[in-house]
């Protein structure tokens, strides 16, 4: 009887180890997908914060090179020439 007694207890414990081994793996898939999700959002944002920082920087560049280049050679540029000079330089 105390034989059969330590077999059951033993069963109960292993069904009990599994089923919380289970209850774990599935809860860390869970937080595997929620993290997975979280870096995906987050590497989104900083491809469209990096797009708009190149942006930032044609702008200013325009601006630039539209500063800089009559008085480098002494006279007014037009909006075509410098979008020429501008794309040379990239």
């Amino acid at each position: 009887m105390l034989t059969e007694a330590r077999a059951k207890a033993s069963a109960i414990a292993k069904d009990l180890r599994d089923k919380l081994a289970a209850e774990a793996k599935a809860e860390g898939a869970k937080h595997d997908a929620l993290i997975s999700q979280k870096l995906a959002e987050a590497e989104q944002r900083i491809a469209q914060s990096k797009a708009g920082a190149v942006a930032s920087v044609h702008e200013i560049a325009s601006d630039l090179v539209a500063g800089i280049v009559p008085r480098l050679i002494g006279a007014e540029v037009g909006k075509d020439e410098l979008q020429l000079i501008q794309r040379a330089a990239e």
